[in-house]
């Protein structure tokens, strides 16, 4: 079975693929990671997975969950901020999506509320921008799918009281 993913949903649902192996031992896997659609109806996928809110109409689909994001920072990168400085998330470095991708609701949201954010790092995937943020380059937005399990990160919510967070 020829699955179509974005690279951050495959390092979201691999933890689950033992299980599934085991349950269905005489199917076989093949991941398709990246950005691009593929076409269901020439077979170079059989399922695809992907975040949007506007399918295409020739295909049928459900939700299968929310993308949610939360802004996150590194443990190391927190140690060394300034504490003052976490009230005023201008003075943080910060890792954002690229030009080609700066339409994606977290990257409006810094443009429109820290127009003056540091911008570090410019990455092409939320999975890019994950590791960036794990690294301690910059604070930035992550899916919690896979922040949230990863014990290095902190969400910067939880430091900074009132951040206002755009709805996802």
């Amino acid at each position: 079975v020829r699955i179509a993913l974005s690279p951050s949903m495959c390092a979201a649902l691999v933890r689950h693929v033992p299980d599934f192996v085991a349950l269905h031992p005489g199917i076989q896997l093949e991941c398709v990671t990246g950005l691009s659609m593929r076409n269901l109806t020439r077979r170079e996928a059989d399922v695809a997975i992907r975040f949007t809110d506007a399918p295409p109409e020739n295909l049928v689909g459900r939700t299968l969950s929310l993308f949610e994001q939360g802004i996150y920072v590194s443990a190391s990168l927190l140690a060394r901020l300034d504490g003052a400085n976490l009230k005023a998330p201008e003075t943080w470095p910060w890792v954002d999506w690229d030009e080609a991708h700066s339409h994606h609701t977290s990257s409006r949201w810094v443009q429109e509320h820290i127009p003056s954010a540091r911008i570090h790092a410019r990455c092409d995937s939320s999975l890019a921008l994950h590791h960036m943020i794990k690294a301690g380059v910059g604070v930035g937005f992550a899916p919690t799918m896979l922040a949230e399990p990863d014990e290095d990160l902190v969400r910067m919510q939880e430091v900074r009281e009132g951040l206002e967070l755009p709805s996802f």
